[in-house]
């Protein structure tokens, strides 16, 4: 504690605020005003860290760059694509995901046209991608969920057309893939990455 309050009273110090209230309450000695200030003592690191994941999901969807540009195929539900992944592969098939405890957060957006966030009125998060006009090939957006303690980062391949034929699907299974051999929940394959459908 006598260290974190030394650190504040180098840096209200350095920054030409008087120390001597905090000196006076702690019987620590005012910083003198040229006091070097260490950033290395910092716990998080400048610009945050992310935490690592228990899990990685590989998403893949495809989505169409012509027509209406508010299409339902524009749509980019990370929550959703995790609650409906964990649900199915659910070994006792009793899990009922409520969208409302996954909480998601946007890592890396898309390279070849925009992603934002859409908030409906129940206050669930979703995303809605905007390919560029005409663009036809593949882009990616990556998040990080958080469900029961648990966090999955979630990479979702998008798989651009200018119109989807449904007929052919272009998409590989849903993939779930156990970080750094983490205990695997009893709900989910003991196997480490499942590639069921």
């Amino acid at each position: 504690m006598k260290t974190g309050m030394c650190c504040a009273v180098a840096l209200l110090g350095a920054m030409g605020i008087s120390g001597e209230v905090g000196a006076a309450e702690n019987n620590l000695s005012p910083a003198p005003l040229d006091a070097p200030i260490v950033l290395s003592q910092a716990t998080t690191p400048i610009g945050g860290s992310i935490a690592q994941p228990d899990y990685v999901l590989k998403y893949c969807t495809e989505t169409e760059s012509s027509g209406d540009s508010w299409s339902a195929m524009r749509v980019v539900d990370p929550a959703f694509m995790l609650k409906n992944y964990l649900e199915r592969h659910d070994k006792t098939r009793t899990l009922v995901v409520d969208l409302s405890s996954i909480k998601t957060t946007m890592l890396e957006g898309t390279t070849y046209g925009v992603i934002f966030e859409e908030v409906d009125n129940k206050g669930l998060a979703s995303y809605h991608y905007d390919p560029k006009p005409a663009y036809e090939g593949k882009d990616k957006a990556v998040f990080m969920a958080e469900f029961k303690g648990k966090r999955y980062k979630i990479v979702i391949d998008l798989v651009v057309s200018l119109v989807i034929n449904e007929n052919e699907p272009v998409c590989p299974k849903p993939q779930l893939i156990k970080v750094n051999a983490k205990p695997v929940d009893a709900t989910i394959n003991r196997g480490g990455s499942d590639t069921g459908g």
